[in-house]
């Protein structure tokens, strides 16, 4: 097993280890995931459907990320759901309407 798929895995092994390949798709649906992994590693393949439905997403990330590859469609029915959000990102041609 990849040793970011451990339940005790902690950001700092990443920043200590930075050359070496993660799996930054599991790591972007990693319980443990906090925006702070992507704000210090930005430049990273992270995966941006799976962090649009992870339990604890925030819309604040897309602010911080505008441009990545959000799933609009899955955050048109996100429980947290507020017509702002397509009020700011009103381009997006996901949307679910």
């Amino acid at each position: 097993m990849p040793i970011e798929k451990y339940p005790n895995f902690k950001i700092e092994w990443l920043n200590k280890h930075p050359n070496v390949y993660w799996d930054y798709k599991y790591l972007s649906k990693h319980k443990d995931f906090n925006i702070e992994w992507l704000n210090k590693h930005p430049d990273k393949k992270w995966n941006y459907e799976c962090l649009s439905k992870h339990k604890d997403f925030n819309i604040e990330w897309v602010y911080a990320y505008p441009y990545e590859d959000w799933d609009y469609e899955y955050l048109s029915k996100h429980k947290d759901f507020n017509i702002e959000w397509i009020n700011k990102h009103p381009f997006k041609n996901d949307w679910n309407y």
